[in-house]
This record gives structure tokens, C-alpha cells and sequence, in this order.
């Protein structure tokens, strides 16, 4: 089965959806995206894979992010 076209799993209503099978898999707000398995939440920003529940298909997306919102990220040292 070829994935439909990767712009309609990334809709305007801000839902991620899987590029296989179209369940939901995250809500895009802004430059985040809200994700939620079983009780776990997670909000996440960049670059996001997630492997879809209902078939398995990994699925990934990229968000880019304004400069202004780097002061938000967490900082990693080294």
C-alpha cells in the first residue's frame, strides 16, 4: 500500500495522523505536538517519530521552530 500524500497527515486542525492507516496520533499546537499513550503524556517539538499503535507504520514529522521559541527549550550540556 503506497502512504497517502504526507501533507494530509499534517491537517490545518492540527492533527498528526498516521500516514498508513490515519489514526491520530498527536495534536500539533504552535511548534509542539501533544502526544499521549495509555496514562503517559508527552509534549514534544523538532523532529518527532512515532510507531503507529493500530499498524505499526513508523511515522515521523518535523517542526521548525521560530527562533524566538528556543528560550523555551530545554538546554542539554555536554
Amino acid at each position: 500500500m503506497v502512504p497517502p500524500n504526507r501533507s494530509s497527515s499534517e491537517s490545518s486542525t492540527g492533527q498528526w495522523r498516521c500516514y498508513n492507516c490515519a489514526r491520530l496520533l498527536g495534536i500539533k499546537r504552535g511548534a509542539r505536538f501533544y502526544l499521549k499513550h495509555k496514562r503517559a503524556q508527552y509534549i514534544v517539538w523538532g523532529a518527532v517519530m512515532a510507531v503507529c499503535p493500530r499498524c505499526s507504520h513508523l511515522n515521523d514529522v518535523g517542526i521548525h521552530r521560530a527562533p524566538d521559541q528556543d528560550r523555551d527549550a530545554p538546554q542539554l550540556h555536554a
